[in-house]
């Protein structure tokens, strides 16, 4: 536990990756809900708008992921400071989004939002690995994973199903992506003790004899 939880490094990317999933999980389980009563689509044709929104959260994660490796090469910070940046974009452009009347414009918003939602997904792991010890490594990315279930992916549409209830669907998507604020702010803790707590630990070297 201790070599789980002992870098604040570690413990802050926890939450920062786990509260950012939130609005991931959130546009997953009801974006599809939000096109069939919003733009009066039939089911099929609000999954495939649906499908291209989470398409579209998967090549952010490649595209960010590529940024965060180029900029993470000038200060290893950056690779918790450019996800904070992607949480706030993500901020900005989604509760733009759904604060505007439906059509291209919000749709278009929609999709920008969702680009840099999943801009930690690569980051994340990475960090992890690097201020844990060689021989926890595989059960700190399983953390990383479950704090993703139970920060994110969990409580998340459950919250904004629970909203919808109360003050509407457009409120409650219009509201949820608030949460990447607090993600973005783990990250910047985090940021602050990742240079210290950093390449503690090496790779064991491998001693055996290499035979041609």
């Amino acid at each position: 536990v201790r070599g789980l939880f002992g870098p604040r490094t570690a413990i802050f990317t926890y939450l920062a990756s786990g509260t950012q999933m939130f609005t991931i999980g959130v546009v997953n389980a009801w974006i599809p809900s939000y096109m069939g009563r919003y733009y009066g689509l039939a089911p099929d044709k609000a999954a495939m708008q649906a499908a291209v929104v989470v398409l579209v959260a998967g090549i952010g994660i490649i595209i960010c992921g590529w940024g965060v490796d180029r900029l993470g090469q000038r200060d290893i910070r950056n690779r918790l400071r450019v996800p904070a940046l992607f949480a706030i974009t993500t901020c900005v452009l989604l509760v733009l989004a759904f604060a505007l009347p439906p059509g291209p414009v919000q749709y278009a918003l929609i999709l920008a939002g969702v680009l840099f939602a999943g801009g930690q997904v690569g980051a994340a792991p990475t960090v992890i690995v690097d201020v844990t010890h060689p021989g926890l490594r595989a059960t700190a990315l399983a953390t990383l994973v479950l704090s993703h279930n139970l920060i994110g992916f969990a409580p998340g549409p459950l919250i904004v199903g629970a909203l919808s209830d109360r003050f509407g669907l457009k409120f409650a998507l219009n509201v949820a992506p608030i949460v990447c604020l607090a993600a973005a702010a783990f990250f910047l803790l985090a940021s602050r003790h990742y240079k210290r707590e950093s390449g503690r630990f090496e790779e064991p070297a491998d001693s055996a004899p290499v035979h041609a």
